[in-house]
């Protein structure tokens, strides 16, 4: 069931960074003289409309056109629908709103009148495929238009860009090996303890979660990989700790968590690998940017220092959003436990920034446990790689603002995602800067652009605290 003014609202992109709904006349009167029994704001069986819309698609009718654009503009709300689920669930935590999904997966026009059709869209657009590949004898354009978004790979690949992939932690460690999950904690710096642990943790997982789950699958039950249910977490901590008596809910907890925490490496390994396969075009440079007419050197050199500006203001905001938000984490949990990690991570960030202590150093001077426990607190890796994510999404409606404000014409589709492969080159250069200068080990003046503005953050959240 649905609402049906759906079928005559049109969801488009307009400019580079802008969606509008706006409302068709003419695909209004259509459905309204040919669905008189669905008035507008009530619910409306949407399997029967979409099942003769279709067929009019279909058969060549000459209600095709009008039938189509009914099915465009549902599936549009449909993808904003989506987009905004999704905003909901990771827009915080990874830096994703709805109009980041909706400039890719949309049809783009540039004016009203330009209403989307088969003979004017771009063959492979996600609408046009999901139009060409729809059944309405056996699913719902809802249900199938979900199924398309989540298989794209335009999607997926900007869900990672976000960090995001959409799978359970239950799955990963189903799917992975003992020998790749010990290369991915050495390549961690995990300790040799550690690993052990975490491998005997996977070994007791697939004899208990995987070995069941593979016994329903063949029993002919579909079960993808649910949670773990209790019975599950209590004889795997059987296995694990075969010399307790009792097992309560918070050994299971600590069972859960363990088992997460596996996982998480896992699954940024995942995202890792697969980001490594986005290809940067070399040639998509500030050098292929179309010429302005009689552009002059003192304006290009002007372009330049804005965007010199530019990635300077939201690299050093990214910092500040970024390790903000690491401290409020530990703020918000208010028990003594957390306040002395909050101590400790300023003070480690602080000592490996701006005095360029070693990590081995650190754990000694802050009496800390050993330098993997300072690794595991500062996740170096994960503060770049989120720096560097929120200094993309900055940066980007920065430029493109400011290439936009250099022509008089507008800049053709392909613009957008050209700017962002040479932005991520940019940041990603940064990125390795730093990372290659912590590999040193040794006591040293930090100087990479990250080490620097992560410091002046540092030194200024202390003043203001001891202030």
């Amino acid at each position: 069931m649905g609402v049906v003014s759906k079928y005559w609202i049109w969801v488009r992109v307009i400019g580079l960074s802008r969606c509008q709904s706006i409302e068709l006349n003419e695909v209004k009167a259509f459905f309204q003289q040919e669905f008189p029994q669905f008035s507008p704001g009530n619910d409306v069986s949407d399997r029967e409309i979409q099942r003769q819309l279709m067929l009019w698609l279909r058969h060549d009718d000459n209600r095709r056109q009008m039938a189509e654009l009914c099915l465009r503009c549902f599936i549009s709300n449909q993808l904003r629908n989506i987009s905004t689920r999704l905003e909901g669930k990771f827009g915080k935590t990874h830096d994703l709103t709805s109009n980041h999904i909706l400039l890719l997966v949309l049809d783009k026009s540039r004016k009203i009148e330009e209403m989307p059709n088969s003979s004017t869209s771009n063959p492979s657009s996600l609408i046009n495929r999901i139009l060409e590949t729809f059944d309405a004898e056996k699913s719902n354009l809802s249900t199938w238009t979900i199924r398309i978004f989540k298989s794209d790979k335009e999607v997926k690949q900007l869900l990672l860009h976000h960090r995001i992939e959409q799978v359970t932690d239950w799955m990963i460690l189903s799917y992975i090996t003992p020998v790749k999950l010990e290369k991915i904690l050495k390549n961690n710096r995990c300790s040799a303890g550690e690993i052990q642990q975490s491998l005997q943790l996977l070994d007791t997982y697939h004899q208990i979660y995987r070995s069941q789950l593979l016994q329903t699958r063949q029993a002919g039950t579909k079960s993808r990989y649910p949670e773990p249910t209790d019975e599950q977490l209590r004889q795997i901590a059987e296995k694990l700790f075969p010399n307790r008596r009792n097992y309560p809910p918070d050994v299971l907890q600590d069972v859960r968590s363990k088992l997460q925490n596996v996982a998480h490496y896992l699954r940024e390994e995942r995202i890792r690998v697969r980001q490594g396969t986005t290809s940067i075009n070399p040639q998509d440079s500030w050098d292929n940017i179309p010429e302005k007419n009689h552009n002059s050197e003192e304006e290009q050199s002007e372009f330049s220092g804005l965007y010199n500006s530019s990635f300077d203001g939201c690299f050093t905001g990214a910092v500040k959003k970024v390790v903000e938000a690491r401290i409020t984490y530990f703020q918000a949990k208010r028990t003594a436990k957390s306040q002395k990690k909050l101590k400790n991570f300023v003070e480690a960030l602080h000592l490996f920034h701006c005095e360029g202590v070693p990590m081995t150093e650190i754990a000694p001077r802050l009496n800390l446990i050993d330098q993997p426990y300072v690794s595991r607190l500062l996740e170096l890796k994960g503060l770049r790689n989120d720096i560097g994510r929120n200094t993309s999404l900055c940066l980007k409606q920065c430029i493109l603002k400011l290439i936009q404000a250099q022509f008089d014409y507008d800049l053709p589709p392909d613009w957008e995602l050209k700017v962002q492969f040479f932005l991520e080159k940019e940041i990603q250069t940064v990125i390795q800067e730093a990372e290659q200068e912590a590999r040193n080990g040794q006591r040293q003046t930090m100087n990479s652009k990250m080490a620097r503005t992560i410091c002046e953050y540092i030194c200024y959240y202390l003043n203001r605290s001891r202030g």
